[in-house]
């Protein structure tokens, strides 16, 4: 950010836009109040200040008046129109107005600056009785070249509307001057009277301005002096600002380097000299893209590199340099554009990173991860990983347990089309599961049997211990099944042999004698076997 106003004198122009490479969105935080001149070269450098600037007050609903000289009004609309601005529907509504210059700057022959000024005073008022938010006016100045009577008064008019007109009224306007038309003198003046400045692509703070209170008195050459002497100061302190800036680089252990879009470096500190062990001297002739870069690298580098000149936004990226002593080295590079005045890519400035030891330690930790993994997936019960109440992962034991694949599991509830909707207990499912979760969240461990469904229907019981898991600062619920098929059956065999011989000694046993007499033991053996159904 910086202030776009050319003096504290004039508190009225106050405020602040985002330095941008594209002229059209330097355009767009002008404000009313605003006073620009456009010293252009070229056809191309006219329009694309112009254009943008008019379309972007109509599309503000502000009023844009437009004086010609140098080309016709007929020209203006043809260009508008290929500009793809409806220039007749603006027109009609009164929005888009098109004057000659003898219709203003040189009413009646002559040019008055006071009348002048008047003129844009009342086209203002006028423009915000018809309801638009403020007037934007631009107009070419080649008009003076035609010695209308009064045109050597050109630069006090520019003054005197930095002092009668542009503080009070809210308009923006841009004055247009083709620089290899007019007279450096004229240019000269020109600037010292327009407090910001067009040039090229950007829009300038222009130090060279001098306050109108200055410029219209004796005092207006002092003021020139004095702004050389603020200007050699101001060089002074660039230069000094520069060369702290280049030391503290030189001297910062952050690896940096400034290099060209064809391949050579132009600047890099002692620390980027240490990261690739090459000397001063000797990097001078290297290719970052070809001597430093792996071959393998190339595509991915001229990708992002591409983005980076697409967007004109910095990029982040990992690849490896090849050391002077040919080791490889992992590094991480924050790479941004720098442009000239005519948007095009000039260099390239990175900051790069030693990622070596972070490569070493995602390596431990994928190699841990994996061993990790490899318990995980062969463990001899079944794993379940859930989130929100639902399965998020879970190992192979866990899907023979269930007949299932991954992704039919994947995403279901403990009590969803894998348990009945009723336990055995005659509990449901759904509130029984919520509990026992919300229970294992709080950080318990809770230790319960349950009946789940395999894939085609068939129940089975299971013995289920959770536990909270915290990963990464979420917490999880770890499931561990057990399958208690086995033990409920051995279990169920267990009661019935007892039930069997409970059955056999209350038929045989005489309790009058105390004694089992043959016959009924081998009546009561006959009746268990014919009700197991064994006989």
């Amino acid at each position: 950010m910086f202030n776009i106003v050319g003096d504290d004198t004039n508190p009225g122009f106050q405020h602040t836009f985002e330095d941008s490479y594209n002229l059209k969105d330097a355009l767009k935080s002008l404000k009313p109040h605003d006073h620009l001149c456009l010293i252009y070269e070229s056809l191309h450098e006219w329009q694309d200040a112009i254009i943008p600037f008019i379309r972007i007050g109509l599309e503000r609903g502000e009023k844009c008046v437009y004086i010609v000289d140098s080309r016709t009004a007929r020209e203006l609309r043809t260009i508008l129109k290929e500009e793809a601005i409806d220039v007749e529907y603006y027109e009609d509504a009164g929005q888009l107005v098109v004057l000659n210059h003898s219709d203003a700057y040189t009413l009646g022959g002559i040019f008055d600056p006071d009348s002048m000024i008047q003129l844009l005073i009342n086209e203002t008022r006028k423009a915000l009785d018809e309801g638009f938010t403020a007037l934007r006016a631009t107009g070419e100045m080649t008009w003076v070249l035609k010695g209308n009577p009064g045109s050597e008064r050109l630069l006090e008019y520019e003054a005197k509307l930095n002092r009668d007109f542009f503080p009070e009224y809210p308009c923006v306007a841009i004055c247009q001057y083709d620089r290899w038309q007019f007279d450096p003198e004229i240019i000269k003046g020109v600037v010292m009277t327009h407090p910001l400045l067009i040039k090229g692509n950007k829009i300038y703070k222009n130090f060279y301005y001098i306050p109108p209170e200055d410029f219209l008195n004796a005092k207006k050459a002092e003021r020139e002096v004095q702004q050389w002497f603020n200007n050699l100061e101001r060089e002074r302190e660039i230069k000094d600002k520069k060369n702290l800036y280049a030391d503290l680089l030189n001297k910062s252990s952050q690896p940096f380097a400034i290099g060209f879009p064809d391949g050579k470096l132009a600047f890099n500190n002692q620390a980027f000299n240490d990261l690739i062990g090459y000397s001063e001297e000797e990097i001078k002739k290297l290719d970052w893209a070809t001597d430093l870069t792996p071959s393998k690298w190339t595509e991915k580098e001229q990708e992002m590199l591409q983005k980076l000149e697409k967007t004109g936004q910095p990029v982040r990226y990992e690849k490896e340099y090849i050391k002077k002593d040919g080791t490889i080295l992992p590094i991480e590079l924050l790479v941004h554009p720098v442009y000239d005045h005519q948007g095009k890519l000039r260099y390239y400035y990175a900051f790069i990173t030693d990622i070596s030891k972070r490569k070493e330690m995602e390596k431990k930790i994928w190699e841990s991860e994996k061993k990790y993994r490899a318990l995980f997936d062969n463990a001899g019960e079944g794993i379940f990983i859930l989130k929100d109440e639902e399965f998020i992962e879970c190992n192979k034991k866990a899907l023979e347990l269930f007949k299932v694949t991954r992704d039919q599991i994947i995403g279901e509830t403990p009590y969803s089309i894998y348990s009945p909707e009723i336990q055995p207990d005659g509990e449901s499912s759904k509130i029984k599961a919520r509990k026992y979760l919300a229970d294992a969240l709080s950080g318990n461990t809770v230790k319960f049997e349950w009946q789940h469904l395999k894939s085609d229907g068939t129940p089975f019981y299971a013995g289920i211990t959770l536990n909270r898991i915290d990963l990464n600062g979420e917490y999880f619920v770890q499931a561990i099944i057990e399958d208690l098929t086995q033990k409920k059956e051995a279990e169920r065999s267990l009661i019935e042999a007892k039930e069997k011989y409970r059955i056999v000694a209350d038929n045989t046993y005489d309790w009058n004698t105390g004694q089992i007499p043959k016959e009924n033991f081998y009546t009561s053996l006959q009746h268990v076997k014919k009700s197991q159904g064994t006989l």
